[in-house]
């Protein structure tokens, strides 16, 4: 990716250098700094959202993808070099994925208040699943839509204040 290369030299030597993009640009607002001109999607493998701290990946075809600095498998298929380190910009509207994994005490009904918990807490739900089971506990899988880390926490606060929750997560690198 010419762009990339060409940041990172202009970069090395102190140069500040801007590039026209290619393709018209897009009504999206901006939401990473630094990747103007560049086609842009976030990786599902550690679902980065405002906030985390975030490398960009060249990507055959992607453009750039965008990983957690912490994500296990951005570091086993990157090259140092390649990394371009980015910012989140402020006061961004989109929603993005996150995934949890809620413990719980199994008991009649629990799905659907957690469910509940959620909506109250204004995330809206994607995919939620139920990883195991026994006869004391469930172990659910579920992947939210919010809008930055605060959001994340109120959605975290509301789960945990269900007296059902033992243990909640949010899983960060699913080594897919």
């Amino acid at each position: 990716m010419p762009f990339i290369i060409a940041r990172q030299l202009a970069a090395a030597d102190g140069t500040d250098i801007s590039v026209a993009p290619e393709d018209p640009p897009t009504k999206q607002p901006l939401i990473i700094k630094g990747t103007e001109g560049l086609k842009l999607s976030f990786a599902n493998c550690c679902y980065p959202i405002p906030g985390d701290p975030i490398i960009g990946l060249p990507a055959e075809g992607s453009g750039l993808v965008v990983h957690s600095e912490s994500c296990k498998k951005a570091m086993r298929i990157s090259d140092a070099k390649a990394q371009l380190h980015l910012s989140w910009v402020k006061d961004i509207t989109d929603e993005f994925s996150v995934e949890l994994r809620v413990e719980l005490e199994r008991q009649r009904g629990i799905i659907a208040e957690l469910a509940s918990a959620m909506t109250r807490a204004e995330a809206n739900i994607e995919r939620i699943g139920v990883d195991e089971q026994n006869a004391k506990m469930s172990v659910i899988s579920v992947i939210i839509h919010v809008q930055g880390r605060r959001h994340l926490a109120r959605v975290i606060k509301r789960v945990r204040s269900l007296k059902a929750v033992i243990r909640l997560n949010r899983i960060i690198d699913t080594e897919s």
